[in-house]
This record gives structure tokens, sequence and C-alpha cells, in this order.
């Protein structure tokens, strides 16, 4: 099966198709014009003069077959990319590999909670607990969240996230005044590149919940290391319950 990839570049809005064919590697265009050109990059032939021509002679599946017409390439490209669709002799992007959520909740059994103190503490969700989901995450993603490691995973260097962090605070020692979150990329113990931090006053006696939310970004040093999240009190401590984490995806770097 070939492993395609989408790409958006600059004002013009062209998609790349970069997959291989019995060796055979081929790049789709698409202009502002909606005609589109077919390349075999290998020998920069081109095998078509508009992608609903239907000249694909040049062109074999992976059973070394050749493609009969252009809908048996475009159901090939369907069943393979995710991200295209054919309608009116065009191709259009589907949001729906890019853009998605998905819901992280700690089943609260191993540790059924953590004691926040003056040193910052990884945040521990294991994505067991009720309401957890990954049921709409973008078709171009496995995870947004490493349960195994309590660590953001990212899909490409240069995509947009958005999340919203809760936590229960079920109770507290030594009178704190607020909690300290870090969003750490850094790949350690404890925090060395924090790309985010939030300070979550402690607003009466618990039992209640707190939230946090956090735009970030992934680059190099996030997808080699993840991102983790620190929690600290100012003095004394907090021991907190239920945590969940909800994950958006809203850009692609790719």
């Amino acid at each position: 099966m070939a492993t395609i990839k989408l790409y958006k570049e600059g004002f013009n809005t062209v998609y790349i198709i970069d997959g291989v064919y019995n060796n055979d590697a081929i790049v789709i265009y698409k202009f502002e014009d909606s005609v589109f050109k077919l390349y075999r990059k290998d020998s920069s032939k081109e095998a078509s003069e508009k992608f609903i021509s239907g000249a694909f002679g040049d062109f074999r599946d992976q059973d070394d077959g050749t493609f009969a017409s252009d809908a048996a390439l475009q159901t090939y490209l369907n069943n393979n990319t995710g991200g295209f669709s054919q309608a009116t002799g065009s191709v259009a992007f589907d949001p729906n590999t890019i853009f998605g959520w998905a819901l992280y909740a700690d089943s609260e059994t191993a540790p059924a909670t953590q004691i926040i103190t003056t040193t910052p503490t990884l945040l521990q969700i294991d994505g067991l607990g009720a309401g957890s989901s990954e049921v709409y995450l973008p078709s171009e993603s496995t995870s947004f969240w490493d349960t195994t490691n309590d660590k953001l995973l990212a899909d490409n260097d240069g995509d947009g996230y958005i999340l919203r962090m809760g936590v229960e605070v079920i109770s507290d020692s030594g009178n704190p005044t607020y909690i300290h979150s870090q969003l750490d990329i850094g790949g350690t113990a404890l925090p060395t590149i924090v790309v985010s931090d939030r300070i979550s006053t402690i607003p009466k006696i618990p039992p209640f919940s707190l939230g946090s939310s956090f735009n970030y970004f992934a680059l190099a040093t996030f997808i080699t290391n993840g991102g983790q999240f620190f929690m600290s009190t100012d003095t004394g401590t907090v021991t907190i319950g239920r945590r969940t984490m909800l994950v958006n995806k809203i850009s692609s770097g790719v």
C-alpha cells in the first residue's frame, strides 16, 4: 500500500500527494484554476494535462496492474489518503484529516490521587477514566496523549493545538494559595524547557475543581520529547483526584 501525505503551500493552495506506486513516486498539484497536472517524480514526465482526463496509463497499482480509468485511480487515492474526495471533477480537502479532538481522563486507580507539593510533580492521566475518547481524532493522528509516559504527542512539526486541563482538588494542607501548572518540553523528570504556565488560585476550602487552558505548537523539540505537565504549590500541599485533559488540534504543519 502506498504511503501518501497531504501538504498545503502558500496562497495558491497547492495540494501534494507524495506517494509510491511500485517504486514510481508521484505528485499531484492543485492550482487556483482547478486544473490538475500529474507527474512522475522519478522522470518528471507529465502523465496527464488534467486530473480528470483519465490518462493514467503510466501508473500502476500495488498489484502491478494499470489503472483502467481516472475513477479507478481516484478510488485508490480515496482509499489510501483519507484527505481527498472527488466532487464535480475537482479534488476537495477533507478537514477531518487534520482537525479533531480527544479527551483523556484518569481512572484514579494507580495512583488514585496525586499530592502536589512545592516541588513540581508530573501530572498523571492513564486515559482509562470515564469519558475518555479518541473517536474524533483527526484521521492523520493516532493519539494526542502518551498514557504510559504521561506526555502530550504531536503529529507534525508545526502543528497547533488548544488544550483544556481539569483537576479535582479534594484536600489541602499548610495553607497553599495557588497551584502552578507548567507545560514543559524538556523530557526530563523536572521542568527544564517551560513553554507555557498558569497560576490557579485556590478559591475556597476543598473539594472543588480547577481548570486551565493552554495554546501550544509543536516544533522539533516537542516532537522529540513530547509535552509534560508539572504542577506545584507555593506552600503546603494539595491532593488532587480526577484529572482530565481535552486536546483540540487546530492546525497542521504539513
